[in-house]
Protein backbone atom coordinates (compact mmCIF):
# COMPACT_ATOMS: atom_id res chain seq x y z
CA UNK A 1 0.00 0.00 0.00
CA UNK A 2 2.73 2.29 1.04
CA UNK A 3 4.73 1.91 -2.27
CA UNK A 4 1.66 2.18 -4.14
CA UNK A 5 0.90 5.60 -2.58
CA UNK A 6 4.18 6.98 -3.06
CA UNK A 7 4.68 6.13 -6.47
CA UNK A 8 1.03 8.27 -7.08
CA UNK A 9 2.09 10.99 -5.28
CA UNK A 10 3.38 13.05 -8.32
CA UNK A 11 0.33 12.51 -10.23
CA UNK A 12 -2.39 15.68 -9.95
CA UNK A 13 -5.08 15.43 -8.45
CA UNK A 14 -7.01 16.69 -10.97
CA UNK A 15 -5.88 13.42 -12.92
CA UNK A 16 -8.50 10.60 -12.30
CA UNK A 17 -6.58 7.21 -10.91
CA UNK A 18 -8.64 3.87 -10.64
CA UNK A 19 -6.70 0.78 -8.85
CA UNK A 20 -7.43 -2.74 -9.48
CA UNK A 21 -6.28 -5.59 -7.93
CA UNK A 22 -6.69 -8.93 -6.17
CA UNK A 23 -5.62 -8.22 -2.92
CA UNK A 24 -7.31 -11.41 -1.15
CA UNK A 25 -7.73 -8.83 2.02
CA UNK A 26 -10.43 -8.52 3.96
CA UNK A 27 -11.64 -5.23 3.27
CA UNK A 28 -11.95 -3.00 6.56
CA UNK A 29 -10.13 -5.45 8.45
CA UNK A 30 -6.89 -4.92 6.92
CA UNK A 31 -4.14 -2.20 7.13
CA UNK A 32 -3.30 -2.69 3.08
CA UNK A 33 -7.09 -1.84 2.61
CA UNK A 34 -7.63 0.87 5.86
CA UNK A 35 -3.83 2.43 4.23
CA UNK A 36 -5.38 2.86 0.74
CA UNK A 37 -9.12 3.99 1.72
CA UNK A 38 -7.82 6.51 4.40
CA UNK A 39 -8.53 10.36 3.54
CA UNK A 40 -6.92 11.55 0.50
CA UNK A 41 -6.30 7.78 -0.77
CA UNK A 42 -8.59 6.16 -2.65
CA UNK A 43 -12.44 6.14 -2.57
CA UNK A 44 -13.86 2.44 -1.99
CA UNK A 45 -16.52 2.32 -4.61
CA UNK A 46 -18.25 -0.65 -2.93
CA UNK A 47 -19.13 1.48 -0.14
CA UNK A 48 -19.68 4.75 -2.31
CA UNK A 49 -22.12 3.06 -4.37
CA UNK A 50 -24.07 2.92 -1.01
CA UNK A 51 -23.67 -1.11 -0.52
CA UNK A 52 -23.56 -2.69 2.91
CA UNK A 53 -20.98 -4.82 3.99
CA UNK A 54 -23.35 -7.59 4.88
CA UNK A 55 -23.13 -8.99 1.84
CA UNK A 56 -19.44 -11.14 1.11
CA UNK A 57 -18.24 -11.11 -1.91
CA UNK A 58 -16.92 -14.58 -1.52
CA UNK A 59 -19.73 -17.49 -1.91
CA UNK A 60 -17.95 -20.39 -2.90
CA UNK A 61 -20.43 -20.92 -5.77
CA UNK A 62 -22.98 -20.91 -3.60
CA UNK A 63 -24.95 -17.65 -4.50
CA UNK A 64 -26.41 -15.05 -3.13
CA UNK A 65 -27.39 -17.08 0.37
CA UNK A 66 -24.01 -18.23 0.55
CA UNK A 67 -22.58 -14.57 0.17
CA UNK A 68 -25.09 -13.49 3.64
CA UNK A 69 -22.76 -12.89 6.62
CA UNK A 70 -20.01 -13.26 4.93
CA UNK A 71 -16.84 -10.73 4.87
CA UNK A 72 -16.55 -8.47 1.73
CA UNK A 73 -12.76 -9.52 0.34
CA UNK A 74 -10.49 -6.64 -2.29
Amino acid sequence: AALILDRLAPVPDSLPVILLGDFNADAGANVVHDRLTAPGAFTDSWTAAGNADTLGTFHGFGGIAAASGRRRID
